[in-house]
């Protein structure tokens, strides 16, 4: 029982892109990196995410659909598409600010970077 627990453990501290709700930025584990849920429950569940400025960011479509990444003003963040299941192109954005976006394919799906 003790050694089950032990690899659940292990395997969670070891996890890939953060999943959880889709709806926030999770660091991934040893790495700074923050990879942030994009999918179809941003259109009623907006999502936000809060970095330090200068750590990595980038989207993962945990819906299996093809998004993108769209600014509503300049960037940050920059456009990127996010492919059915893919990870996005890693992004840093170093200007303190807080930073909308939205899916292009999807426009009811909203996000908003808050970099610190």
């Amino acid at each position: 029982m003790r050694v089950a627990a032990l690899i659940v453990v292990f395997l969670a501290a070891c996890g890939g892109y953060g999943g959880g709700s889709g709806n926030e930025g999770i660091p991934d584990a040893g790495a700074d990196v923050v990879t942030i849920g994009w999918s179809l429950a941003a259109q009623g569940t907006p999502v936000t995410t809060t970095i330090d400025a200068g750590v990595p960011v980038r989207w993962h479509s945990t819906d299996g659909q093809a998004h993108t990444v769209t600014p509503n003003t300049t960037p940050p963040p920059n456009a990127v598409d996010v492919s059915g299941g893919a990870v996005s192109a890693t992004q840093t954005i170093l200007a303190p600010g807080t930073y909308s976006y939205h899916c292009s394919i999807h426009p009811g799906m909203r996000g908003t970077l808050v970099v610190q």
